[in-house]
């Protein structure tokens, strides 16, 4: 145990390159020199910086100790450094921050507490880390795999501790005094050993598809193989308790309880409205409780089923739920709030990502608002900009900060696609939960308007129809399902119609509307597969006047499409099978009159009589052009990465540039004549 570093017990760091939200505009260096235009000249084009675009307090990991509840950022906050946060799970007041240099490539994946320690278990590391909180040293602890493994999962009982594994799927012994290693193998098949729970007489460990259950006894020599006890499913396990020798697991849309021999097994469908049971534990009297995913909600594990007993926040999954006491819970949910609560009872919650363990992350969309506004949306949070006015300069008309403070706010999801419509209010779609929400002008309130459901999961772009005053949303459907969805959203009567029939067999990735006709774009491929049963992706056209399909085009044999756009009755696909394809289609004749290979998929913009391409691959934006058949020339080359899904284009009306992402930051791009 070595490469102790002394760290501050309270620290606030400035992370993204750019200045705190609602300081002045900063110049970024210069991103790339526009093509010869029009006039045969060239000019530097420079990206101007406003600030981190958004906040987050995303968790993966958490623990208990002494009164206090200790949470790691999901995400890296620089390279290699993972965020340390310690609050009082009963006030939500923070205690203590730290950035834990360790070498982590993607950020934290789980922890747990003994008497002293915090053990920090990364994602994309070779070792499990120790933290001491009375010191505020961290130390490398155990090699737990290659420098891509993670520790999945991690538990103490008696001297040692204990630990799973991905992608090597092994389950380890760890003395906690001398760290000896006892390594009792792989545990299935699965790359995942998700899972694991011990007693006084066995080690119980568990892994995700192909699920897995398996028994050691502590000199690590497997006793019984479970396996065939589970409920088949696509996400095979996900959490493990023991009690007086019976064994609980969440097993795909079950609870499954047994002795270690398989009998007495009993069998607990979860409820519809909760997707998967995410966590389990015991209290000191020996309820069995669990907490689901998406709504929160916790039962009681009785006899013969579930109880419901409270809900201490709602569609999110928990990365802690801790019995403290004989009646007091205290958990911790994946977006970062600390909570608490007497069984039953209501709880107090606090958000995190106000407060020193926030960091900017990656934008999920963007909307350049009317109201001089750019509204930024992160991973169940959403931050609104005031900058000022753009011009058709570099930048800003007055380069001084502007006076009107940003607002961060929850939502209930990760709003992957957004849209204004007349009156100024926000439409937004949400994932996982594929709820549609509205925000009016000068709020903040969510007004739900309904659900898309029909096995559908991402709302990943959205349109905006006036003339008949509706909100249209192509979704992809659920893992290993092939047909999205094209919902028809009634902004005055609130009435949804659910479209699978446009495209059967595909999965929607985006929508164009030009007057009566929208445009959808298709995707043979399914979520979580890589198999297809089509040939041939298409784009469908559809009378909004009607709702039905006036031509199926298939200009090309794609296997996918990831974007459209319209620009002077000129239709512009990118694709996403093959990687960077592109073509213009001219509607009126259906001929494809230029294409080209950017080099990788991404997203489409129009724009004052030209069209873009934020190529995501390559992180360059390029303008399109139809002479000579099709060609691009690279406008801003090399721009570090900021966007969770693929990047897109808010211009404002009239002038020549969009807002995007400049690594974590929200930036102005100006566009040449």
């Amino acid at each position: 145990m070595h490469e102790k570093q002394n760290l501050p017990v309270s620290r606030r760091t400035l992370l993204g390159g750019g200045a705190l939200l609602g300081s002045a505009v900063i110049a970024a260096p210069v991103a790339g020199s526009a093509d010869p235009g029009p006039t045969g000249t060239s000019a530097q084009l420079e990206p101007v910086i406003e600030a981190p675009a958004t906040m987050t307090a995303a968790v993966r990991g958490s623990a208990y100790l002494d009164g206090v509840v200790y949470i790691a950022s999901r995400h890296v906050v620089s390279p290699g450094v993972v965020r340390l946060g310690a609050f009082d799970p009963f006030t939500g007041a923070q205690i203590s921050v730290h950035d834990l240099d360790i070498g982590a490539a993607s950020g934290n994946n789980s922890m747990t507490a003994d008497e002293r320690y915090l053990y920090v278990g990364p994602a994309g590391s070779a070792f499990a880390w120790r933290f001491d909180p009375a010191t505020s040293t961290v130390e490398k602890f155990v090699e737990v795999g290659g420098a891509t493994a993670w520790t999945y999962s991690m538990t103490v009982h008696g001297d040692h501790l204990y630990i799973t594994t991905y992608p090597e799927c092994r389950l380890l012994k760890v003395h906690r005094t001398s760290g000896e290693i006892a390594d009792f193998g792989r545990v299935g098949a699965s790359q995942y050993a998700v899972a694991m729970a011990v007693d006084d007489d066995y080690v119980y460990a568990s892994t995700a598809a192909p699920g897995a259950l398996k028994v050691y006894r502590h000199d690590g020599v497997e006793v019984a193989d479970l396996t065939t006890s589970l409920t088949p499913s696509p996400v095979g396990t996900l959490a493990l308790a023991v009690h007086e020798g019976t064994i609980y697991v969440s097993s795909g849309r079950d609870i499954i309880s047994m002795r270690q021999d398989g009998s007495q097994r009993v069998v607990r469908p979860i409820p519809e409205e909760d997707r998967y049971i995410d966590k389990l534990t015991v209290t000191p009297e020996g309820q069995v409780l669990a907490l689901a995913r998406l709504t929160s909600n916790y039962y009681e594990v009785t006899d013969d089923g579930l109880e419901l007993l409270g809900t201490p926040w709602h569609d999110v999954e928990n990365q802690g739920f801790f019995a403290i006491g004989e009646q007091t819970l205290v958990g911790v949910t994946g977006v970062g709030h600390i909570w608490s609560t007497t069984i039953g009872g209501e709880a107090t919650v606090t958000p995190t990502a106000p407060t020193d363990f926030g960091y900017p992350e990656f934008v999920q969309s963007l909307l350049a608002h009317t109201h001089d506004s750019v509204w930024a949306a992160g991973h169940f949070s959403m931050t609104v900009h005031h900058p000022k006015p753009r011009n058709n300069g570099q930048g800003a008309q007055n380069q001084s900060p502007s006076t009107v403070p940003s607002q961060w706010f929850e939502v209930g999801g990760e709003p992957k696609s957004m849209v204004e419509t007349a009156d100024g209010t926000v439409v937004m779609g949400l994932y996982p939960s594929t709820q549609v929400v509205a925000i009016a002008p000068g709020s903040t309130a969510q007004r739900l308007l309904g659900t898309i459901g029909n096995d559908q999961m991402r709302p990943l772009a959205m349109a905006y129809d006036p003339a008949r005053g509706e909100v249209l949303v192509t979704t992809t459907a659920k893992q290993l399902l092939y047909t999205g969805a094209l919902t028809f959203v009634n902004l005055e009567t609130g009435a949804f119609d659910v479209r699978k029939d446009f495209l059967p067999g595909q999965n929607l990735r985006n929508i164009v509307i030009e007057g009566d006709f929208a445009y959808i774009a298709g995707d043979t491929f399914a979520e979580a597969t890589s198999e297809r049963r089509l040939e041939t992706a298409t784009i469908a056209e559809i009378d909004l006047t009607t709702r039905q399909v006036t031509r199926i085009l298939e200009p090309r044999p794609w296997d996918s499409y990831e974007t459209l756009t319209i620009s002077e009755g000129i239709l512009y696909a990118a694709g996403r099978r093959p990687n960077g394809a592109w073509f213009a289609l001219d509607l009126a004749t259906e001929k494809v009159i230029a294409e080209g290979d950017s080099g990788g998929y991404g997203g489409l913009g129009a724009h004052l009589g030209h069209v873009y391409l934020h190529n995501m691959w390559d992180s360059s934006i390029r303008r399109l052009s139809l002479a000579r058949g099709g060609s691009d020339s690279v406008l801003y080359d090399k721009l570090p990465d900021g966007w969770y899904n693929r990047p897109e284009f808010h211009a404002v009306e009239g002038i020549r540039g969009t807002w995007g992402m400049y690594g974590m930051d929200l930036a102005w791009f100006p566009l040449p004549k």
